[in-house]
């Protein structure tokens, strides 16, 4: 793997090849964008690395040219903390962020990660399309910082603060307080309070959603209410089974749930010619068909698209294989993992489609097919 740093400061570029120099990556330096762009030239990189601010070309012109004319390679920003502002700026051209000063062991693991999804890609048309993705970002930040106070169980006081320095977020999070569903406790414009009234994992779980759908698209084709209520019932209804099959992957359930379908928007973006013809034609079909439509008009399916998309983003592989393999019962019932049956049932339950006969004598749930199709059918009203 070929990978590109860009620093105009000598002493980041030397520090990143020392914390290199044993890897068995092509490791390349530039000292401004414009020798990146001589580089490139010479034979392009799978990754480029770049500071955001330099003299002449700074990051943000050099990613977004990278990404023009070099649409499969990885474009990771460099930021410091002065370089926030420039950072978020370049959330729409760049798939990752690297703190400055860097941890060895973290780029260590994230050029890993990166890697690992670019050589599991089947082919380099599906490499070409993901890493061209440029409305996508990286892995959601908000998220993430939200997932630390949790953890460090922090008062719900810094989570909201860190939504409401965000004003989509914020529009977001108030509008969902606000509706009928959360809104006894009356209407409220106070983002803490929006907080307590969801609970701050299903606020996490919101953020994370917005930050990959509502936050990231750009496509006009893509129906958000639908596809934002479509999601939250298939993650409901992933728990709901995964109590059932295996408690313990009640928290991985729902987030594959969430975002299995991520790949839709993805494929919408990328061939806006062809996205109101492909949304006529699975109006009405079934997984089964609307994979089968997918490929014969793109080559590939969006659920591989969504999958090598999280894979990318650093999401565990039972994430990734849920949402690549969730879809189909012959492929869910023959994997090695539960996750994806899980996956699988839930998408059915939550569209109101009969779920195959195979999965539920396996599985042993022909008596909870009732309760779960009934709590399916008061979500989706």
């Amino acid at each position: 793997m070929r990978i590109l740093f860009v620093d105009d400061e000598q002493m980041i570029l030397d520090g990143i090849q020392r914390a290199l120099f044993d890897s068995d990556w092509e490791i390349d330096t530039a000292d401004s964008g414009q020798k990146a762009l001589g580089l490139f030239a010479d034979e392009p990189y799978d990754i480029l690395v770049s500071d955001m601010r330099m003299p002449g070309m700074d990051g943000e012109e050099l990613l977004s040219k990278i990404e023009t004319s070099y649409p499969d390679t990885v474009r990771i920003v460099l930021s410091g903390q002065a370089d926030q502002a420039a950072a978020l700026r370049s959330s729409f051209i760049s798939h990752r962020w690297l703190d400055k000063p860097f941890d060895r062991d973290a780029l260590l693991h994230i050029l890993s990660l990166i890697e690992n999804a670019l050589e599991s890609m089947p082919s380099r048309e599906m490499r070409t399309l993901i890493c061209g993705i440029s409305s996508l970002p990286s892995p959601p930040r908000v998220y993430a910082q939200i997932q630390t106070f949790i953890q460090q169980r922090a008062d719900l006081e810094d989570v909201a603060k860190v939504i409401s320095e965000d004003a989509a977020l914020t529009t977001k999070v108030l509008q969902v307080t606000n509706s009928a569903l959360f809104s006894r406790g009356g209407e409220t414009t106070d983002v803490q309070a929006a907080v307590v009234r969801l609970g701050v994992e299903m606020v996490s779980e919101f953020v994370l959603f917005a930050e990959t759908y509502f936050l990231a698209t750009s496509s006009p084709f893509l129906n958000v209410d639908k596809v934002t209520k479509e999601s939250f019932v298939i993650s409901k209804m992933a728990a709901e089974v995964a109590e059932t099959i295996d408690e313990s992957l009640v928290s991985e359930a729902k987030l594959a749930g969430l975002l299995s379908d991520l790949g839709q928007g993805a494929l919408l973006q990328a061939f806006p010619d062809k996205a109101q013809d492909y949304l006529d034609k699975i109006a009405y079909a079934n997984e089964a068909e609307i994979e089968q439509i997918e490929l014969e008009m793109f080559g590939l399916a969006d659920a591989q698209i969504g999958a090598y998309l999280l894979l990318m983003w650093g999401f565990s592989a039972e994430i990734f294989n849920a949402v690549l393999i969730g879809r189909q019962y012959e492929q869910s019932i023959s994997s090695c993992s539960t996750l994806p049956i899980i996956i699988h049932i839930a998408r059915h339950l939550a569209r109101g489609r009969d779920i195959h006969e195979e999965v539920v004598s396996s599985l042993c749930i022909a008596d909870k097919l009732p309760e779960w199709k009934e709590q399916a059918e008061r979500l989706r009203a």
